[in-house]
């Protein structure tokens, strides 16, 4: 696959995403074996985790919004940054829903295989996040 038809299905994760298509992300986007290193969870979230912790985000952020702003890649890796926005009206992490707007940005490295994604690694601000859903950080 070419830097461009990484990036194109990378944008249609990030949709599928914020449409709510779990099912969809693992049968058209993901290998079989994928693995995702995701901020806050210990070890990867495979496949049969999908629907746990992205339902939990989207049941946490309503209006959820996360298009990728700049997209770089090279041979079978693709850089992606996004900016999320939302408003927290449902639990997320064990903080009760606050009504806040948030918005932040995230990093995800892809990893492609055969056409689709083998693996991504995801960095982004929690503690920057849990402040604006009211947390407390001292």
């Amino acid at each position: 696959m070419s830097v461009e038809q990484h990036k194109a299905l990378a944008r249609r994760f990030y949709e599928l995403i914020d449409q709510g298509e779990m099912d969809t992300i693992v049968s058209e986007i993901f290998t079989e074996d994928f693995k995702w290193d995701y901020p806050g969870i210990d070890g990867y979230v495979t496949p049969e985790d999908m629907h746990k912790k992205l339902g939990s985000v989207a049941g946490a952020f309503s209006d959820m919004d996360h298009p990728p702003v700049k997209m770089v890649g090279e041979g079978n890796m693709l850089a992606a940054r996004v900016d999320f926005t939302g408003t927290h009206t449902g639990p997320y992490e064990g903080v009760p829903a606050s009504g806040n707007k948030i918005s932040f940005s995230a990093i995800d490295l892809f990893y492609f295989e055969n056409g689709r994604v083998k693996e991504i690694l995801t960095t982004y601000d929690l503690l920057g996040l849990l402040g604006q859903m009211g947390v407390e950080i001292s």
